[in-house]
């Protein structure tokens, strides 16, 4: 979909000094990493078939080693909650950032050990 690679690209201009990921996870330790995946996206029709709002929701995954650098990074793609406008070619009608780190599991493996990790989950209207 078109706004994976608008999401992308907007993670990159909000957290340049973190590797971005979609539907994965980087197993390089000395990056702070952002890792994406689209969780559910929703379509709403109208009666007479016309396309109305579709809403996307993803889940984010930040780690890094030293946690000020994961908490920064997790607060610069907070910055999105409340954006309305154009990211890339796709117009937002509304974007809502929830901080889920509490509830969250993080997908870690063996080699991430000492990593900090910090979970949102974004709905995207458009």
């Amino acid at each position: 979909m078109q706004i994976d690679l608008d999401l992308y690209t907007k993670l990159a201009t909000l957290a340049p000094s973190a590797a971005i990921q979609q539907d994965n996870i980087s197993e390089d330790k000395g990056a702070t990493r952002i890792a994406f995946l689209r969780q559910a996206t929703d379509l709403d029709l109208m009666l007479n078939g016309d396309s109305a709002i579709t809403t996307v929701t993803y889940l984010v995954e930040v780690g890094a080693e030293d946690i000020d650098a994961c908490q920064t990074v997790k607060d610069q793609i907070r910055a999105l909650n409340g954006f309305v406008g154009t990211m890339g070619s796709t117009i937002v009608k509304g974007a809502f950032v929830n901080d889920i780190t509490g509830e969250y599991i993080p997908k870690m493996l063996n080699a991430d050990e000492g990593f900090y990790i910090e979970a949102l989950e974004i709905d995207f209207l458009y």
